[in-house]
């Protein structure tokens, strides 16, 4: 990258005590920012016993097609943008801790609710609603 596009790139330390820290933080930054990071890879195993992990704008990327051709794509299309997007979250995990750069900025695309999948927590809700709703409906 060049140095004027890193002078751009808004980039964070943070540090959390335990993995389930990391994770609920970055739920709520995925909820608040209308994003979602995916691993495109394992994780790696340094020599001092520290486990890396970096997860990538879901958007980076280019659309593969693993059909035939013979459906229609989505009307909304893909969500990959064709290109990368420089935004990610990287962590290295210690024993005892957790440490995180977190590069916020996105560029190449907006950030659409549109291709964001359902959060597991909000499926969730949203089926035990339904459960309750039906069981009400059944007593009636």
């Amino acid at each position: 990258m060049s140095s004027s596009l890193n002078e751009q790139l808004e980039t964070v330390q943070l540090k959390f005590g335990s993995l389930q820290e990391f994770n609920d933080w970055k739920e709520k930054e995925e909820l608040a920012t209308s994003t979602r990071y995916v691993r495109h890879r394992g994780s790696k195993t340094n020599m001092d016993k520290t486990v890396t992990t970096k997860y990538h704008c879901h958007r980076s990327g280019v659309f593969k097609s693993k059909g035939k051709g013979e459906r229609a794509l989505k009307i909304t299309g893909s969500c990959k943008i064709d290109q990368c997007c420089p935004s990610f979250i990287r962590t290295v995990a210690g024993l005892n801790n957790i440490d995180v750069t977190y590069c916020k900025t996105h560029l190449g695309h907006q950030n659409e609710i549109r291709f964001l999948p359902i959060p597991t927590t909000v499926q969730e809700t949203i089926a035990v609603e339904g459960l309750q709703s039906s069981y009400q409906n059944v007593l009636k």
